[in-house]
């Protein structure tokens, strides 16, 4: 189910929040997952979210820092999708992908 937006005021962490709610203050359900994808791209490559991405389009530019496998992209991608409808809703989806995708993938 995808709900409407909740207004609210400009406030976000540049980087962490995404574009939307920085332009115009709406918060959506996947505002935090969001956050969230950007906090394991920090983390993981040690640089600020402004380093990760091309702000003339807003594309993440995360894979030419970090190898991570194909599977875990792909949902980290999603997470940080910007069109409406296309990233996760709500944080069970991403639970879902994880065990269904990554589940199998070890670290050494």
């Amino acid at each position: 189910m995808i709900s409407s937006p909740s207004s609210g005021t400009l406030l976000g962490k540049v980087g962490f929040a995404p574009p939307e709610q920085m332009q115009t203050g709406a918060v959506f359900p996947h505002t935090d997952l969001y956050a969230l994808a950007v906090t394991v791209l920090v983390l993981l490559t040690g640089k600020h979210p402004q380093e990760l991405i091309d702000t003339d389009n807003l594309n993440w530019q995360w894979r030419r820092e970090v190898n991570v496998s194909p599977e875990f992209g792909q949902i980290l991608d999603k997470m940080l999708c910007a069109t409406a409808g296309e990233p996760y809703q709500i944080p069970h989806q991403v639970v879902e992908e994880l065990d269904t995708k990554v589940a199998n993938y070890t670290v050494n």
